[in-house]
């Protein structure tokens, strides 16, 4: 069985993907991916062929993307919208983000590629949209593989198909007006049930075991790192790549407000950011570019401060850490929302954010017992979950039947 993902450039897009490769690839099957040229190197780098395809930021931000993160910047969503998953925010994410743009400039490479290569199949990640349209341009059976937060309803899924019918007609398609395109054939969700918002019940999507993988560059520990940091160890992360320009003194707030609650403060740039622009820190707070999480979680102590990404969530989850969240956008806000629903810990939003604020919430998650309680009872039921061999099993099954694969309940 040949195999092809698409991904952006992007470690929070492309990490969810790499263990179901491996777990293909482990299985005999053949595995490629198609997205931006620049992201060769990492792909490469895991044993994958790349495709080039798609947008790809390191040609240069042209003025209509760059007009739409402008845009994306100046919503802030937060419990004062009437709605913590900010329903402004995903629907721009997705019509003109997502179904619109990176479609366009998706579609049109990866037609030749899929003819080029033949894939038996497609499976992408579900924000790139564009092979799911190129695989159904030439009948191949396609599924996603959700790497944020499931947001669904009619609302999204009416300013999708605004953008995406027109994308769909161009290359001999009919009108999808339920964008049902999105999840026909399968999804797959690693992540436990419970986590999923109920009002967002996708029949094909098949729910798997979290696993983890954070180390698709050579970073390890620092030299500093032992097990036995003076306690509590506290970790702040603003993801891999931190592009939120309109929150320029985040690191330096939230620095600020941990500081004096944690015995060690691991605080994580990115690797597009110099840890020496924050300046001089005290002994006990440590500034890295980039640490795989997975080194980290093992001995942080009750509470990992952060954006509310969708891996940084469910990987605190598998380590049964409680969480402190700092939402800035896209389906950040729906991650906080829900860890505040199910008692996972607190989420602070644009207006509580100050040094104070955030001091005061770390001392609470760490002094409260039941978001540890509770992010154990969600640890065992992630655990409980089959894992990528089973979701390659599911993938076989979509292949010889070319029909959507329903998830019996």
């Amino acid at each position: 069985m040949h195999v092809l993902f698409t991904t952006s450039a992007s470690s929070g897009h492309f990490h969810p993907l790499v263990p179901l490769a491996q777990a293909l690839t482990g299985a005999g099957h053949e595995v490629a991916f198609a997205g931006p040229g620049s992201f060769a190197p990492t792909v490469e780098a895991l044993g994958y062929r790349l495709f080039a395809a798609g947008y790809d930021p390191a040609g240069g931000v042209d003025a209509r993307l760059g007009g739409l993160w402008a845009e994306l910047e100046t919503l802030r969503p937060g419990p004062e919208s009437g709605e913590f998953a900010g329903a402004e925010v995903m629907e721009f994410y997705w019509a003109k983000l997502s179904s619109s743009y990176m479609v366009r400039r998706m579609v049109p490479d990866l037609i030749p590629v899929l003819h080029l290569w033949q894939p038996d199949l497609v499976v992408r990640e579900l924000y790139e949209v564009g092979g799911a349209v190129a695989a159904e341009a030439i009948g191949l059976p396609h599924a996603a593989v959700q790497v944020g937060h499931l947001i669904d309803g009619a609302w999204l899924r009416h300013a999708a198909s605004k953008e995406l019918d027109p994308i769909r007609r161009s290359v001999g398609l009919l009108s999808d007006p339920e964008v049902a395109m999105l999840y026909r054939h399968l999804l797959l969700s690693f992540v436990p049930p419970s986590y999923q918002d109920p009002n967002n019940a996708i029949p094909t999507q098949h729910h798997l075991r979290t696993t983890v993988f954070d180390r698709s560059g050579a970073e390890g520990a620092p030299a500093w790192f032992y097990p036995d940091l003076p306690r509590p160890v506290i970790y702040a992360t603003f993801g891999t790549v931190t592009h939120f320009s309109a929150f320029p003194d985040l690191f330096q707030t939230t620095i600020a407000g941990l500081r004096d609650v944690a015995g060690t403060l691991i605080v994580t740039v990115g690797r597009d950011r110099d840890p020496a622009a924050l300046g001089p820190q005290p002994d006990h707070v440590r500034v890295e570019r980039y640490v795989p999480q997975s080194l980290l979680f093992p001995h942080c102590d009750l509470v990992v401060v952060h954006y509310g990404g969708h891996n940084t969530t469910l990987a605190a989850v598998a380590e049964g850490l409680p969480q402190l969240i700092i939402p800035l956008g896209a389906d950040q806000p729906a991650n906080a929302q829900r860890c505040d629903e199910l008692g996972l810990g607190v989420a602070l939003w644009p207006a509580d954010r100050a040094p104070a604020a955030i001091a005061a919430a770390a001392r609470y998650v760490l002094a409260e017992p039941r978001f540890q309680r509770n992010a154990a009872r969600l640890r065992q039921e992630m655990a409980a979950l089959p894992g990528p061999a089973h979701a390659v099993e599911l993938l076989e099954q979509l292949v010889a039947s070319h029909r959507p694969l329903v998830a019996v309940l």
